[in-house]
């Protein structure tokens, strides 16, 4: 037969009384400590045990250090337990509370002497003698339910009267989410819904033509591409990302100008098939791909300028060429008209005075 003396006399401190979840707290920390009653864990690790916060779990420490049943060390991340007078309690009800489900007539004196000293507060405590065991015969939905339970009457540090000082009035700005928030009206909801319908459906029509876009542009590369080499160009997912920005950068070079041109999908895909055609740089040449022309776009529009500026000056130079040639050339005529006129002027009158 089991003597549960010193146990008795713990459990039968009225602190204990006033929440009866402190008597199973107590007896799984028991549970936990080895021979020598000595348990180290983090806080977290005793929230765990408990099936409560960490910080619940460290008040009920502290209490129990208050009253001497343990002693309380805490180190870096750990807090270290010894149970006072560990020799004093059952070995055999500590080690095996946990799991075992037999209720002795022990038990039952137990439960009935408790009784007798705490009328009016057995009623708690009655469900623990007869059953305190429960948990390890749950179904997994009553063990969450329990659970749930011990959570809600977890100890927590009393309110002092220093920290009710503290507590500001109520205001808007402190209250909680429920605190002046009017229920939604049924035609403001649908007006949400309907504004975010059609956000979405913009959203998806956008994409979509963002797609199609990409899709031409890619037809009109690989078209171009086959003219050149006569192979077929392997696309990549990240050729189509090359390919829409080199639309971006596209779109940007006809709308930032003094005369902005059109940008719709026929335009652009127009401009790139144009764009393509006027590279000529060897290298590129050499290494034909969506993704070096879209890394090389500003050098490939400076050389197409470049070439464009120098055929405008050899276009200019051979028209002042050609012009001043053409006045040389008046020139010459009207300086032969002069010399025939002469002439014949002479002839005309050298025969009038022979």
């Amino acid at each position: 037969m089991r003597d549960f003396g010193l146990l008795y006399e713990t459990i039968a401190d009225p602190w204990f009384a006033e929440e009866p979840k402190r008597i199973t707290w107590f007896l799984q920390l028991l549970a936990s400590v080895d021979d020598a009653g000595v348990v180290e864990m983090s806080r977290a690790k005793f929230g765990s045990l408990f099936k409560a916060t960490p910080d619940a779990a460290f008040y009920f420490l502290q209490q129990l250090s208050k009253r001497e049943l343990i002693t309380l060390e805490q180190h870096a991340r750990s807090t270290q337990i010894t149970i006072c007078h560990i020799d004093g309690y059952d070995v055999v009800t500590r080690k095996q509370h946990a799991n075992s489900t037999q209720t002795d007539d022990n038990t039952r004196n137990l439960h009935a002497t408790y009784t007798q000293v705490n009328d009016g507060k057995s009623e708690c405590y009655d469900h623990f003698a007869r059953n305190p065991h429960a948990n390890s015969t749950q179904t997994e939905e009553e063990q969450r339910t329990e659970n749930r339970k011990e959570t809600s009457l977890s100890p927590t540090p009393p309110i002092t009267k220093e920290k009710i000082k503290e507590k500001k009035p109520l205001t808007r700005s402190c209250a909680p989410d429920f605190v002046g928030t009017a229920l939604p009206l049924p035609g403001k909801d649908s007006e949400k819904e309907r504004k975010a319908e059609e956000r979405r459906k913009k959203a998806e029509e956008r994409k979509a033509k963002e797609k199609s876009l990409i899709t031409k542009a890619r037809e009109v590369f690989e078209t171009y591409y086959h003219e050149l080499y006569d192979a077929d160009y392997y696309w990549q997912a990240k050729d189509a990302v090359a390919m829409k920005r080199l639309l971006q950068k596209i779109t940007f070079g006809r709308t930032n100008r003094a005369q902005p041109l059109p940008c719709e999908d026929d335009d652009l895909l127009k401009a790139l098939d144009i764009f393509l055609r006027m590279i000529n740089k060897a290298w590129l040449m050499n290494n034909f791909s969506v993704n070096k022309i879209d890394g090389q776009y500003n050098e490939i529009v400076s050389e197409i300028k470049n070439k464009n500026n120098h055929v405008s000056r050899i276009k200019k130079s051979q028209q002042t060429s050609t012009a001043i040639l053409a006045n040389q050339a008046a020139g010459l005529l009207n300086d032969i008209a002069k010399a025939d006129e002469l002439y014949y002027r002479g002839e005309q009158g050298g025969s009038g005075t022979s």
